[in-house]
C-alpha cells in the first residue's frame, strides 16, 4: 500500500465548479491545436527542402519541445479539473519537474539563436551563409539540447535529497517545478535555491540580455540604412519574436518569481495569479506555433504543402489508411 510520503497534490483554479469546466474545455482545446500545430511544424521543416534553413530548424526542435513539455504537464491538470483527484505520485512529480524545466531552457536558448540568426542575416547579409552554416546550425542544437537536459537532470537530484512533511505535500501550482516542491521542505534549501539561481541567471537572464541586443542592433541598422525593405523585414523579424518572447519570458520569470518573494501561496488571489501564469506556460506552445505560422509566409507555404501530400497520401492509398486507423 502506498504511504502518505509517496506524493504531492497539485492546485487548480479557485472557482467554482462551472468556471472550472470551462477551464477544462479551454485546456482540453489547448492542449489539441498545441499537439496539432507543433506536429505540423515539425513535419513541414522535416519532408519540405525549402524549409532546411536554420531558423525553420530552429522552430523545428521547439515544436519537439513544445510538445513534449505540454503532454507531460497539461493531461494531468485535464483530469485535475474533470475528477477534483490532485494526488501526483512522487516519481511523476519529479518526470514533471524534469520535462517543465527542460522545455524552459530550450525554449530561452533557441529564442536565442534565433535572434543571433536573424541579426546575421538583417545586419550582415552578405556574411550570412559564411556565418550561419548548416554545420554550425546542427552542432548549435545539439548544444542547446545537451545543455538543457544536463542542467534539469540535477534538479530531480536536489529534490530527492530534501524532506517532507506528511503534513504539507500540497504544491501551489497546476504543476511540478523545482520552486514549487522546494518550498514545501523541511530540511535545508540553501543548495536548491543556489542552483535554482544561477540556473535562472545563465538560462534566462543573460539570454533575455543576448536577444535584447540583438533587437537593438536590429532596429538601429533598419534606422540607418533607411531602406523600405530592409525595415520592413526588420520590423516583421522583432515583431515576430518579441510576441513570442514576451509571452514565454513574462509566464516563466513570474511563476519563478512568486514562490521566492510571496511567503504565504495559499491566498486564492496569490495561488490564482501562479496558475494562470503557470496555464500561460502551458500555452507558450500553441502561442509559438500560431505566431510564426501567421507571421511567416514560408512556413505556412510549407505546412500547406505538408498537408496536401498527407491529402494526397490518402487519396492513393485509402486502404492503407483505412486499415491504420482500424488498428
Amino acid at each position: 500500500m502506498e504511504n502518505g510520503s509517496s506524493a504531492f497534490y497539485l492546485s487548480t483554479f479557485q472557482a467554482s465548479y462551472s468556471v472550472q469546466m470551462v477551464i477544462f474545455g479551454l485546456c482540453l482545446l489547448l492542449y489539441a491545436i498545441t499537439v496539432v500545430a507543433n506536429l505540423l511544424v515539425f513535419v513541414a521543416v522535416l519532408v519540405c527542402p525549402e524549409l532546411h534553413k536554420p531558423m525553420y530548424l530552429f522552430l523545428g526542435n521547439m515544436a519537439v519541445a513544445d510538445i513534449v513539455a505540454c503532454t507531460s504537464s497539461v493531461p494531468k491538470q485535464l483530469q485535475i479539473l474533470l475528477t477534483g483527484d490532485t494526488k501526483i505520485l512522487y516519481e511523476s512529480c519529479l518526470v514533471q519537474i524534469f520535462s517543465v524545466h527542460v522545455f524552459g531552457n530550450l525554449e530561452s536558448l533557441i529564442l536565442s539563436v534565433m535572434a543571433f540568426d536573424r541579426y546575421v542575416a538583417i545586419c550582415h547579409p552578405l556574411r550570412y551563409h559564411t556565418i550561419v552554416t548548416a554545420k554550425k546550425t546542427l552542432g548549435v542544437l545539439v548544444l542547446i539540447w545537451v545543455i538543457s537536459t544536463s542542467a534539469c537532470m540535477i534538479l530531480p537530484l536536489l529534490v530527492t535529497r530534501l524532506n517532507f512533511s506528511d503534513d504539507n505535500r500540497k504544491i501551489q501550482g497546476i504543476l511540478c517545478d523545482h520552486m514549487g516542491v522546494v518550498v514545501l521542505a523541511e530540511s535545508d534549501i540553501k543548495v536548491n535555491n543556489a542552483y535554482g539561481t544561477v540556473q535562472m541567471v545563465l538560462l534566462f537572464l543573460l539570454p533575455l540580455i543576448f536577444i535584447s541586443y540583438s533587437y537593438l542592433r536590429i532596429f538601429i541598422e533598419c534606422r540607418i540604412k533607411r531602406s523600405a525593405e530592409i525595415t520592413k523585414h526588420g520590423l516583421n523579424t522583432l515583431l515576430t519574436h518579441f510576441l513570442a518572447l514576451l509571452i514565454f519570458f513574462i509566464c516563466t520569470l513570474g511563476s519563478i518569481m512568486i514562490p521566492r518573494y510571496f511567503k504565504d501561496l495559499k491566498t486564492p488571489t496569490v495561488l490564482n495569479i501562479r496558475c494562470f501564469l503557470q496555464f500561460g506556460i502551458l500555452a507558450i506552445p500553441m502561442s509559438n506555433a500560431l505566431i510564426y505560422f501567421f507571421r511567416t509566409k514560408e512556413l505556412r507555404k510549407g505546412i500547406m504543402k505538408s498537408c496536401q501530400h498527407i491529402f494526397l497520401l490518402r487519396t492513393l492509398f485509402p486502404k492503407f489508411f483505412k486499415d491504420s486507423s482500424i488498428s
